[in-house]
């Protein structure tokens, strides 16, 4: 996946400087990481997970 799918096209701000719109890397945070944070908290809330993810990965 490249960054172009996470935040979309480039666009040139003050100073001729490119980059992203806050508004892009805000929508990315929203949509993308905290529910990947919230999946893996709560992946962990069950005590038996970290086990779980030690077994899957073969340790």
């Amino acid at each position: 996946m490249g960054i172009d799918q996470l935040f979309g096209p480039e666009t040139t701000g003050p100073g001729g400087v490119t980059g992203w719109a806050r508004a892009h890397i805000d929508h990315v945070e929203d949509t993308v990481v905290a529910p990947a944070i919230r999946l893996v908290r709560e992946g962990f809330d069950d005590a038996e997970a970290p086990d779980d993810v030690l077994r899957r990965a073969g340790m």
